[in-house]
């Protein structure tokens, strides 16, 4: 198990309204998501934003109705994969936005510019619709399981398909620039040999990737693609340092359990997180020199990291912070083994009093 440290990059204002919050409803389990933050993270995105590069949200890494305002109000559109996501934007879409949409099935015409992703060449598109070939990227033993090979793929087929955008997946590949990098060149020599290709979907898996980086990939995107519009969908990456996750301890021998399960509430939480703890003096502390935070399901996997210090404090009833939390996170938030689903709060800074 990866060792969690004691630190946090969340503001001093964020974690004092959140833990008040926590204390004053006597809560759980809660999400604590700082908009401000969240919509500063998307305006430095859109600011590299031109009729060239485009910016779209996906809805799966965040189906709040709270986040879907902000995307409709400064990015260029949606990505959605079905019918329960495309009705969560529809109310928020304007005549100029793209919706990239993988579910011909759940489809109907409405406003907005429509891109239709087909899984292989023999896919069926609608009518009125661009048609896009998802394209998997390989990289060693890291293969992406959506869409056609790019070794597969040659310029004759997409003309003969009538195929005018591709929609790149590069799978679990473990993100950095010169990966990202590498996949765009690859990509790029197939586009120069069509023609007809006039958007190119980069997807969203930049997520380690820090602002500097995000801006050389776009300025390769721009040199490599001239004729194209580039697409791009941020989505673990707009949350930065904007969400954190607060429950309480209810044991404290042999380990520390807590009303958190790595199951129930931070499932699909690829990024690392931190652990802190805060003391409420609710009960006799325990010394240790490591502390191991659990789930309180019966799941063995049900761990959430541990804190090693020279010597901590432990007691029933402090609290436990998990920083860094994504909206992957809170979308997949369930009960899990009577361990019930965590709250969730939406808020902008400065925090109210």
């Amino acid at each position: 198990m990866k060792k969690m440290r004691n630190a946090s990059t969340m503001s001093n204002a964020f974690l004092s309204f959140s833990i008040k919050d926590f204390v004053l409803h006597s809560r759980t389990s809660c999400y604590y998501f700082n908009l401000s933050e969240i919509e500063k993270n998307i305006q430095a995105l859109m600011s590299m934003s031109d009729e060239r590069v485009k910016f779209i949200f996906p809805v799966k890494s965040f189906p709040h109705d709270e986040v879907l305002q902000l995307a409709a109000r400064h990015m260029n559109g949606f990505d959605v994969s079905n019918a329960m996501e495309l009705d969560l934007v529809k109310p928020h879409l304007k005549s100029h936005d793209i919706v990239w949409s993988s579910s011909p099935n759940v489809w109907t015409p409405a406003i907005g510019e429509v891109v239709m992703d087909g899984a292989h060449l023999k896919s069926e598109w609608p009518k009125n619709t661009s048609r896009a070939l998802r394209v998997s990227f390989s990289a060693g033993q890291f293969q992406s399981r959506f869409g056609t090979s790019l070794e597969q793929i040659t310029a004759d087929d997409l003309t003969r398909q009538g195929i005018t955008a591709l929609h790149f997946h590069h799978g679990e590949i473990p993100v950095n620039l010169p990966v990202m990098t590498q996949g765009l060149e690859r990509l790029a020599k197939l586009v120069d040999a069509c023609p007809q290709i006039q958007q190119v979907n980069l997807g969203g898996g930049f997520t380690g990737l820090t602002q500097a980086e995000v801006e050389s990939l776009v300025a390769s995107a721009r040199r490599l693609l001239p004729q194209q519009t580039v697409v791009f969908e941020p989505g673990r990456w707009l949350c930065g340092s904007a969400g954190l996750l607060i429950g309480s301890v209810t044991e404290t021998m042999p380990h520390a359990v807590t009303t958190l399960s790595r199951d129930g509430h931070l499932r699909w939480q690829r990024e690392p997180f931190t652990i802190s703890m805060h003391p409420m003096h609710l009960s006799e502390s325990q010394q240790y020199a490591t502390i191991k935070f659990v789930g309180a399901s019966c799941n063995e996997a049900d761990q959430l990291g541990e804190i090693s210090s020279r010597e901590i404090s432990v007691a029933k009833g402090d609290l436990v912070v998990v920083s860094n939390v994504t909206g992957y996170s809170l979308a997949w938030n369930h009960s899990f083994n009577g361990v019930p689903a965590a709250d969730a709060v939406f808020f902008r800074a400065p925090a109210p009093k």
